[in-house]
């Protein structure tokens, strides 16, 4: 097998070559740096070419690069001029999405320019450019929101935002459609050792175009999600004569959401639910799409309709912030889950599915999805979306001028490694102790909690407003409670005490002996008191 060569740094080079020249051995360089002598041999062999492309600066310190020097400078510089420009435009025009073959196109127009024959742009010339210029990594674009002219909409998003002001936020609601591919399986898969890569093939199922809408609608804080709205092409499809779909379906030729369909909507599920979820005055957002009838209005008053700007919904619409995306990752992941869990018995599901009439197999027979299927998980993911993701979806859609700033969690103290340390100690210690009969049942399990409890035992407002002693680190106590009478003699000096762990000690015991001394009606404070007092004393 043939060894692979390991790339060094034009700044390794550099030390390979300050080595050479210092007299090292190639052997010994070879070693250090963990290449071969053969590569320790062109770098010397090479070093010129080295340190004048370093001095010119065609050669950055940071590239990993052998003897990688362009035939063609003034082709590659102006490839490399044009990449910026279009990703960089000086002009109001948007940034053009480049691939390989567009540099690999705009490489041979430049060599046609400069009259350069014999240069075909191939992978490798690539390649080579991709690593001198430092080009990053390619990745796949996702959403409409780079086409989002966010300046030119400011002004009526900032009117929007004035009238869902007056709105309470758990009264505003957002709708929107979205497509799904019900059956639709992975494209990739992983391949075993005895498999090759010429030979395996995928199936239908990885590209199936059966799909469906749904209708998504929630509130602020996702107190209230109303039931989604499946839109299919079957007015009556068959799996529903073995179970009812458990989310509402309606059928249209399309699978489309047309005036039609939202007017349904509006009077079917929605109002209902509104009606069902408050009679304050209601928010409905939604964008300016030609099938939301303007002429469906609430009756009664109580519902107001307000629409986003043109164009920006995919920067401003809580739903397409992350709510369909995250219903969409859910249902893919029960369907496979499903779909895995009916394979542990494939043979008899195969056989079970040859008896099943058309239009019923589904997913407990190991076959594609139906639509049934499909609203069952449907439901289940649209239940499972958690709150805090509604929540933070409509915080990024900035559409909302009244929306409460994100709490920052509160910075750990800078002896927060000690406690935790102190904690884990103190709780092995108690869990090993004995504890009197009637407390074992109340404390087992939860040692590491009211431990914590301890060492925040002074910030506690009853017990300050309870403590009727003040403690002195110098005194003696007497320590009555009930059936309690414990006489310790406690000598503490906390004087030049540079040890944290020391002092964290000292304040943990005058927590205990402080809290068994007062009117506190906790018998399992008390008793773990003691216990915590007598392991730091013997400690």
């Amino acid at each position: 097998m043939k060894k692979v060569r390991a790339p060094l740094t034009v700044k390794d080079k550099l030390k390979v070559i300050d080595m050479l020249k210092s007299g090292n051995s190639q052997r010994k360089i070879a070693i250090e740096f963990g290449i071969s002598k053969t590569q320790v041999q062109q770098i010397g062999k090479n070093q010129e070419e080295i340190l004048l492309g370093v001095d010119s600066g065609d050669l950055k310190l940071s590239a990993k690069v052998t003897k990688n020097m362009s035939e063609n400078k003034e082709l590659d510089d102006a490839v490399y001029d044009w990449f910026l420009e279009m990703r960089n435009p000086k002009f109001r025009c948007k940034p053009l999405s480049i691939s390989r073959a567009h540099i690999q196109a705009r490489a041979l127009r430049e060599a046609e320019l400069r009259g350069i024959s014999g240069f075909s742009a191939s992978d490798g010339w690539f390649r080579n450019w991709r690593r001198r210029y430092e080009i990053g990594v390619s990745i796949r674009l996702y959403g409409e929101a780079g086409d989002v002219d966010v300046g030119a909409i400011e002004p009526a998003m900032r009117d929007l935002r004035v009238q869902l002001a007056n709105y309470d936020l758990k009264n505003i609601f957002n709708m929107d459609e979205t497509g799904l591919f019900y059956r639709a399986m992975p494209a990739r898969t992983y391949l075993a050792y005895n498999e090759s890569r010429k030979t395996v093939r995928g199936t239908k199922s990885l590209k199936a175009k059966d799909r469906v809408t749904l209708v998504l609608c929630v509130n602020v804080d996702g107190s209230c999600k109303i039931e989604p709205l499946i839109v299919g092409t079957a007015a009556k499809p068959h799996c529903f004569r073995d179970s009812p779909c458990p989310v509402p379906y309606i059928h249209q030729k399309n699978a489309w959401v047309d005036s039609a369909i939202y007017r349904h909507w509006w009077g079917n599920i929605f109002l209902p639910a509104v009606r069902a979820w408050t009679d304050e005055p209601v928010a409905l957002v939604m964008d300016n799409f030609s099938g939301h009838d303007v002429n469906c209005v609430d009756p009664t008053g109580q519902v107001s309709i307000f629409f986003f700007p043109p164009n920006s919904t995919s920067v401003h619409q809580p739903l397409d912030q992350g709510i369909i995306s995250a219903v969409k990752i859910n249902y893919k992941k029960l369907m496979l889950s499903k779909f895995i869990e009916a394979y542990e018995d494939i043979e008899r599901m195969q056989q079970l599915a040859s008896q099943a009439k058309q239009g019923r197999k589904g997913l407990n027979l190991g076959c594609p999805a139906n639509i049934l299927d499909a609203g069952q998980i449907i439901r289940q993911s649209w239940d499972n979306l958690s709150a805090s993701t509604i929540l933070n979806c409509w915080r990024h859609s900035k559409c909302l001028s009244h929306f409460p700033q994100p709490s920052t969690p509160e910075p750990r103290p800078a002896n927060y490694k000690q406690v935790e340390s102190i904690v884990r100690e103190l709780t092995e210690a108690i869990s090993n102790v004995h504890i009197s009969a009637g407390f074992s049942d109340l404390i087992d399990g939860n040692e590491a909690h009211l431990v914590k409890r301890w060492i925040s035992l002074e910030d506690d407002p009853e017990i300050v407003a309870k403590s009727f002693i003040s403690y002195s680190p110098c005194d003696s106590h007497l320590i009555s409670q009930g059936d309690w009478e414990i006489t310790e003699d406690i000598t503490i000096s906390i004087d030049h005490i540079s040890d944290p762990e020391t002092e964290l000690r000292l304040n943990l015991l005058k927590y205990a002996s402080e809290a068994i001394s007062m009117p506190i009606n906790d018998p399992i404070l008390l008793e773990l008191a003691k216990k915590l007092r007598d392991h730091i004393q013997n400690y």
